[in-house]
């Protein structure tokens, strides 16, 4: 998997995603797509901090987002499409799988500062984030997550394979976790440690020292 590719996720992540624009439109109670959207936002009073909001009324009454920043991750070229369209469909829900895309990172530069794409980083990294997004949204929409980010058809048949599986390890040691009650951070990684000890994730390009003590 190329997360590079969401790299945007990064900025939603930030106060900039909340800046003084996006609070004046939120305020005004104008409904995104609704008829004369673009009017009634143009005549929402302002203030010497809000008073070039109005220029972008245009990206805010947009129907499928309301809020530019989320526009520009839905068309991000790096998404594929799969992606866009949830992101589209269910963005409140979107911005939790990147969030917990972003701790599956921190969490594997933890264990594998050193780690590269289809190694043991890479597989960790996609059990971690499967075990998360089950943890926070249920196996059947973590599921829909994971199979719209590998689908792309760039992408070499052998790592989507590995990426598949090792989002499936995911998502099957999740419930595991859950029916154990020990459904946590710690755990999670863990057992992802424990997966790549035992050989149960698939890595393409081995080496990498596995970690033998949580940190």
């Amino acid at each position: 998997m190329n997360w590079i590719c969401l790299l945007p996720v990064f900025l939603i992540g930030s106060s900039s995603f909340a800046d003084e624009c996006d609070v004046w439109f939120q305020k005004s109670k104008v409904k995104p797509g609704s008829d004369g959207c673009d009017i009634k936002c143009g005549i929402i009073p302002t203030d010497m901090a809000t008073f070039t909001c109005p220029e972008r009324c245009d990206d805010f009454c947009r129907p499928s987002s309301g809020n530019p920043h989320l526009k520009s991750l839905i068309f991000y070229p790096g998404l594929t499409k799969d992606e866009r369209d949830l992101i589209s469909k269910n963005p409140k829900e979107a911005f939790t799988v990147f969030k917990l895309k972003n701790q599956a990172e921190t969490a594997t530069d933890k264990y594998f500062p050193d780690g590269k794409f289809n190694d043991e980083s890479d597989a960790f990294r996609h059990f971690v984030w499967a075990c998360l997004l089950v943890k926070e949204l249920g196996s059947e929409r973590a599921q829909r997550y994971l199979d719209a980010h590998e689908n792309n058809p760039t992408q070499p048949p052998d790592e989507r394979a590995m990426d598949l599986a090792n989002n499936r390890g995911g998502i099957l040691a999740a419930q595991k976790l859950k029916s154990g009650n020990k459904f946590n951070q710690e755990e999670i990684e863990k057992a992802g440690l424990a997966a790549l000890r035992n050989k149960s994730l698939v890595v393409l390009q081995p080496g990498l020292p596995i970690p033998k003590d949580l940190k």
